[in-house]
């Protein structure tokens, strides 16, 4: 892939800010290309040649997003249940700052197909890195030995997503949804952390889930 000069750099950011803004203001049915355009001081062409579409163009915006949230919980975290805790905070933050965009972020998500890249960055992704962490975890004796690495990791995305699901449907309400999203990770940990790790976290959960640790 070329470099991209400081003008075209700066263009891009443009670009994906008034698609940021735009989302936030109006969701996702009330993107317009036009008007992204108009708000970020380029053409409608140059904005097609570049994205090709409404979805390319949102999936460049999210995928800088979710890079930002990285590189911020990477500066304040260290490894293994530590790192999962923080990037759990990142997102439900987002989500609670940007509602709107979250929205329109999950709706492309559900209407996607499988091979659609935004099942990828928003699903495929998600679950690569908890394996990761998971991995991590099991260096540094935060979880037992016969933790199913890979079933876990699906889980983790699943309850993650799921979360997400009863917010937009109005089951959480959006003042209790980083709680409940953080919450929902580590009552999901919870069974799977070893006794020295548990004792550690013991204080965040439920007191249901306290008699069990």
């Amino acid at each position: 892939m070329n470099q991209l000069t400081p003008r075209q750099a700066e263009r891009k950011e443009r670009i994906l800010q008034a698609v940021r803004d735009h989302l936030s203001r109006y969701g996702y049915e009330g993107l317009s290309m036009r008007e992204v355009a108009n708000s970020a001081s380029v053409s409608p062409t140059t904005l097609y040649n570049q994205f090709q579409n409404k979805d390319g163009l949102i999936l460049a915006a999210q995928t800088e997003v979710l890079a930002q949230v990285s590189a911020s919980v990477a500066a304040r975290a260290k490894s293994g249940i530590e790192h999962l805790i923080a990037s759990a905070e990142a997102i439900a933050e987002q989500v609670v700052q940007n509602p709107r965009y979250a929205e329109a972020m999950t709706r492309m998500l559900f209407n996607g197909s499988p091979t659609d890249p935004i099942c990828q960055i928003l699903l495929g992704s998600v679950v690569q890195q908890n394996r990761n962490r998971i991995l991590e975890m099991l260096e540094l004796g935060e979880v037992h030995k016969d933790v199913d690495v890979d079933l876990f990791a699906r889980t983790l995305a699943g309850d993650a997503w799921a979360t997400i699901l009863l917010w937009m449907k109005g089951f959480i309400a959006l003042q209790d949804f980083k709680r409940d999203y953080v919450l929902r990770l580590l009552m999901t940990l919870a069974p799977v952390l070893t006794p020295k790790t548990a004792r550690r976290y013991r204080a965040l959960l439920p007191a249901c889930f306290r008699t069990t640790l």
